[in-house]
């Protein structure tokens, strides 16, 4: 029994992304980036934070961002980035992050990426 049209695409957009993801990468890499600190750090920041974050959205969607979000100080400024990525290497993972408008817009001064194994916690 065929499915009708409108519920095979209701399930495309959830298949998709998995599939890609199982096939395509198999690494992941923690990338930590920490802001400048001048005057004008937190003005670039948030002169490139749309474009990012759509960015980053997009990149969660296809399975290359697994987790990520801003560092703050104790005091809750923001001061950086941590990121979970998937990528089939090193050098791609690199390559992504250097086309980051956080790193284009001059807001991430320092950036270490290092392979990462992401925990399985699965309550079964």
């Amino acid at each position: 029994m065929a499915l009708p049209a409108t519920s095979l695409s209701a399930w495309r957009p959830r298949l998709l992304p998995r599939f890609v993801f199982i096939q395509s990468r198999s690494l992941q890499f923690l990338v930590i980036a920490q802001d400048y600190t001048d005057d004008e750090a937190l003005s670039r920041r948030n002169l490139a934070r749309p474009a990012h974050l759509a960015r980053a959205k997009d990149a969660k969607k296809d399975g290359r961002v697994l987790v990520g979000g801003a560092t703050l100080s104790h005091d809750g400024k923001m001061t950086g980035s941590m990121i979970v990525v998937d990528f089939p290497d090193e050098g791609s993972a690199r390559e992504f992050v250097n086309q980051d408008p956080y790193t284009i817009g001059k807001v991430w001064e320092r950036i270490d990426i290092k392979p990462f194994k992401m925990a399985t916690l699965d309550p079964k």
